[in-house]
């Protein structure tokens, strides 16, 4: 039953993910006792489970590079805050040599 439910939504939606989605949404959302997809002895639960399951192998890797961008994101902000204290740093001792210089 969910694979046939999964090959018509791949049919229907062969490079679209969004529309994939909604459509994964909307089956899961709407599921009720009239619904002829689902029997009525636990395997609503099981169908909704394993369509949820469904939905995120579609858009895991989106997740993954979404993850990924983030944390370069975090170790650019970590380098240049690194590397804006190192040049502080520069400057202050600079300013210091400076500062005995003319005091000798």
């Amino acid at each position: 039953m969910l694979d046939a439910w999964k090959k018509k939504i791949d049919e229907g939606f062969t490079d679209d993910k969004f529309s994939k989605l909604i459509c994964i949404m909307n089956s899961v959302s709407n599921l009720s006792k009239n619904n002829s997809i689902v029997f009525h002895d636990g395997l609503k639960i099981n169908w909704k489970i394993s369509a949820i399951q469904y939905a995120y192998e579609l858009i895991k890797g989106d997740i993954n590079d979404i993850k990924r961008g983030i944390l370069e994101f975090i170790e650019k902000k970590r380098r240049n805050r690194e590397k804006t204290s190192k040049i502080v740093t520069f400057y202050l001792l600079r300013m210091k040599v400076k500062e005995i210089t003319r005091q000798l």
